[in-house]
């Protein structure tokens, strides 16, 4: 025996109850004498969904830790059977994950045990028996409860004893246990000693894989900046979307990524003078980015290159097929791209081994994509989205899949100059665009996010980003507290009568703030308050003396603590 066996006899039992709950009120819910009963049961009810919900967090943390596959985890907090928790590995990782603190969460489910073992003798009919009910009976309760159609069965007519005043006794010990179970997960992973573990393939390959990203992101700056003649506008605006690349991050991994491409969604946009007369536009296309240098037709030195130079490809679309297959040197990147926009040809830009960017017409093996033409009030601020300005509010799946794209982003694009200050909901924009096949005003909307970066005709003389690792991480944080809660940390301050000024002290009061209050209201998922706290607190393993985003112990710790879990609980369609 593991010793752990009591959270799956508590997981396997609580839905049983709930059922035959359930089951009771409906058949009583005609009677007038029920209503005054009904709304305790309800209480009853949702303080043992609770408690069932706090325990699956805590425990699918702890496994995260581990190597078990997700279907695997996923197992054994449905088996009925219970066989996985005396599985010797389970209870080592929450032993870990809880550390002194485990004996005292054993206890508080304990006493959450002995909780349902009251209510099921309450429960006539629940059982075929009229002996009372023990926790050593409930693995057998478990195991023969019978499902149809997904659906706990009863043999019996369920009939609950408990009056008012004693159901409410039970609400108050379910939820003081509950708070018990709270506290000392809070305690725990407070006090828990933040380590990845370098045999953590997964963990090492997601972060080197966001390196490489890291790299290629870098690199296209660079080529976009060197490509824009600055002499036709004094600044040129570039919209990079933010992209999970999911696919990218989660495939297997080949053994280099020098071959894999890595592409970018951009958009270019004109730099109209105010009282010109001349109209806005917006050319969206992607931009394919490798470390491999690719021969053209022209290409006639087939020996390998000792140390070839990245190469960058521009796909500039649109549908009118060109004839030749020659390439020309690119002097003016704002130029051919509203020539692009403007005529529809079909464009195919790279970035060669020489260093200099050269179109070549290849028609036929690009994809054909319209300009874009955007609708001004389809654009708005993560500020606008999560506060109600925007009129399409994004659901909690719609959240949690943005925190998921922003902490990727970030990992992503730290160091860059895409980033010269630190992601904030002020700086991420959102074109919103309906679903496919979706026509009606309340239909379904998807959100892209977008930053801005603006090229001068005199850049600056460091285009490196010029804040801290802490400040980055603070605001992370903040991010995913303003996207659980749809509203912004401006907001929360004004309500909860704080101050709140630019100053990293004055917004780390207030997050640290949020967080205790999001720890009493109990409404937020355990693992993803633990990522917002990580962030606040900046609370990961270093290699140095403090927290640094060149250091690639760091990077781990972020993804084994932030972007995986986020990962994890994000839905699939959004990923």
């Amino acid at each position: 025996m593991s010793g752990i066996e009591v959270a799956g006899l508590v997981l396997g039992a609580i839905p049983i109850v709930v059922a035959a709950l359930k089951s009771y009120k409906e058949a009583k819910q005609r009677y007038i004498w029920f209503m005054s009963k009904e709304a305790h049961i309800d209480r009853l009810i949702q303080s043992l969904n609770e408690q069932a919900y706090f325990i699956k967090s805590d425990v699918e943390v702890a496994l995260r830790s581990t190597d078990l596959e997700q279907a695997r985890i996923e197992s054994l907090l449905t088996d009925p059977g219970l066989s996985l928790w005396n599985d010797d590995e389970v209870a080592d990782a929450i032993r870990d994950y809880l550390g002194d603190g485990f004996q005292l969460y054993m206890n508080a489910l304990e006493r959450c045990q002995q909780k349902i073992c009251t209510i099921i003798n309450n429960l006539n009919g629940l059982v075929s028996d009229t002996r009372r009910i023990d926790p050593k009976d409930l693995p057998a309760i478990i195991k023969d409860t019978s499902k149809k159609n997904g659906q706990f069965e009863f043999r019996k007519k369920i009939k609950f004893a408990l009056q008012k005043e004693d159901i409410n006794a039970q609400i108050t010990e379910l939820e003081a246990t509950t708070k018990i179970l709270s506290r000392i997960n809070k305690q725990s992973t407070r006090e828990e000693a933040v380590s990845v573990q370098s045999s953590s393939r997964t963990i090492t390959r997601l972060a080197s894989t966001l390196a490489s990203i890291r790299k290629s992101a870098e690199r296209l700056y660079s080529a976009i900046s060197q490509a824009y003649l600055h002499t036709c506008h004094d600044r040129h605006e570039v919209q990079l979307f933010l992209q999970t690349r999911s696919s990218l991050i989660q495939g297997v991994k080949p053994r280099t990524l020098k071959n894999v491409r890595v592409g970018f969604a951009v958009a270019f946009c004109a730099a109209v003078d105010t009282g010109s007369g001349d109209e806005p536009w917006s050319y969206k296309t992607e931009i394919q980015v490798s470390e491999k240098e690719e021969d053209t037709d022209e290409d006639t030195d087939s020996s390998p290159k000792r140390n070839p130079q990245p190469d960058v490809t521009f796909k500039l679309p649109n549908p009118r097929n060109t004839t030749t297959g020659s390439r020309q040197d690119i002097h003016n990147l704002c130029s051919l791209a509203l020539s692009a926009n403007g005529k529809g040809i079909s464009l195919d830009i790279r970035l060669l081994g020489n260093g200099k960017l050269c179109s070549i017409d290849n028609p036929a093996t690009l994809p054909t994509i319209a300009p874009s033409t955007r609708n001004p009030g389809s654009v708005a601020t993560l500020t606008d989205l999560i506060t109600g300005v925007h009129s399409h509010v994004p659901d909690l799946n719609h959240r949690i899949a943005l925190s998921y794209n922003i902490a990727s982003a970030v990992l992503q694009l730290h160091s860059t100059a895409w980033l010269s200050l630190p992601l904030a909901s002020s700086s991420i924009h959102f074109i919103c665009e309906l679903t496919k096949n979706q026509v009606k005003p309340s239909s379904k909307y998807r959100y892209l996010p977008f930053i801005r970066a603006v090229f001068k005709s005199r850049p600056p003389t460091c285009t490196s980003c010029q804040y801290s690792t802490r400040d980055s991480m603070l605001e992370l944080g903040i991010l995913l507290l303003e996207l659980w809660h749809a509203q912004s940390i401006e907001s929360f301050a004004a309500d909860n009568g704080l101050k709140l000024t630019n100053s990293f002290g004055s917004r780390y009061e207030v997050a640290e703030n949020w967080i205790e209050h999001s720890e009493d209201e109990g409404d937020m998922m355990p693992f993803y308050l633990e990522a917002a706290n990580r962030c606040i607190e900046c609370n990961f393993t270093t290699s140095v003396a403090k927290p640094d985003w060149n250091d690639f112990t760091f990077q781990k710790s972020v993804c084994q603590y932030v972007l995986k879990p986020l990962l994890d609980i994000c839905p699939p369609k959004y990923r």
